[in-house]
């Protein structure tokens, strides 16, 4: 069976860079947040990293 992969991560809603990172120790079940690179905005910590992703994928700003 086929692990299903997590969704993709839209840009920075606050400069609209692509340079996203999911932060995480590694572990599927792992708190994560997402990071821009560029001007450093962050989601808050989030239980799994499929929450992390769908919560910064919903902030205003982001297609």
């Amino acid at each position: 069976m086929k692990a299903s992969q997590p969704p993709r991560i839209n840009p920075c809603p606050f400069c609209l860079s692509r340079k996203v990172q999911l932060q995480t120790s590694g572990k599927k079940l792992s708190p994560a947040f997402i990071q821009c690179m560029d001007c450093h905005a962050r989601s808050r910590l989030y239980p799994d990293v499929s929450e992390a992703i769908l919560a910064w994928n919903r902030t205003p700003g982001t297609s």
